[in-house]
């Protein structure tokens, strides 16, 4: 193993937490829709990546993995080409939900497993908050195809998801500003679960963090 693969190896966490920053943050500073489309779309495949890059070891399962993102990303690029195919726009949906679910997973095998608190664990858990809203932000999207008048009509300023995206963190963090509002029973028992999860994610990630870091402290 060469010193660069070391490195990216050793930095893979990293990596990840900034691709994830770079999906929610760089799109925003786009001067046109047109160019924060297609640095979403870039940064939104560049995490399938480093996702799998993170958690995934073993040539075999790399393999894998790699293979499923490539499969995800080609379908989120072609996806503006079906605007109307309904279901193949909720296929997608479940592409991702599945690949994000199963990130998180073992990046919380990993927590839970780690003997110390460092800081690849807290970023780790801070990893897997930002891809709980990503989550998020694509089931909030997809209600949005599939109900009419599911939410508030919005200002498009992006991708359709990158404006849910947005959304799912101010619920997340309830803060609620109340530009984008649930308007029917399954987006509002939604926003629900999105408070109550991130709460819940932080009581608990905290209670895992402390605990842990009580342990490494007493031996």
């Amino acid at each position: 193993m060469s010193s660069i693969d070391r490195l990216l190896q050793n930095r893979r966490y990293w990596i990840l937490f900034f691709s994830l920053l770079a999906l929610i943050v760089l799109p925003a500073f786009m001067n046109t829709i047109v160019y924060t489309n297609v640095l979403f779309r870039i940064t939104f495949s560049l995490v399938f990546f480093t996702s799998v890059s993170a958690v995934m070891t073993g040539r075999r399962l790399i393999l894998f993995g790699f293979s499923l993102a490539l499969v995800a990303a080609l379908m989120q690029w072609l996806s503006d080409f079906f605007r109307d195919e309904t279901h193949l726009f909720i296929t997608i949906s479940i592409l991702y939900l599945a690949f994000y679910v199963y990130i998180i997973h073992r990046l919380f095998l990993v927590i839970i497993k780690s003997q110390k608190v460092n800081l690849d664990v807290i970023v780790i858990s801070v990893s897997i908050y930002l891809i709980a809203g990503i989550i998020f932000a694509v089931i909030c999207s997809t209600l949005d195809k599939i109900y009419t008048g599911a939410y508030t009509e919005m200002a498009v300023t992006g991708p359709h998801i990158y404006e849910f995206v947005y959304y799912s963190f101010i619920t997340m963090a309830t803060v609620g500003y109340g530009d984008i509002v649930p308007k029917i029973p399954e987006t509002r028992a939604l926003a629900v679960l999105i408070g109550i999860t991130g709460q819940l994610y932080m009581t608990v990630i905290v209670a895992i963090l402390v605990g842990k870091f009580l342990q490494q402290s007493s031996e």
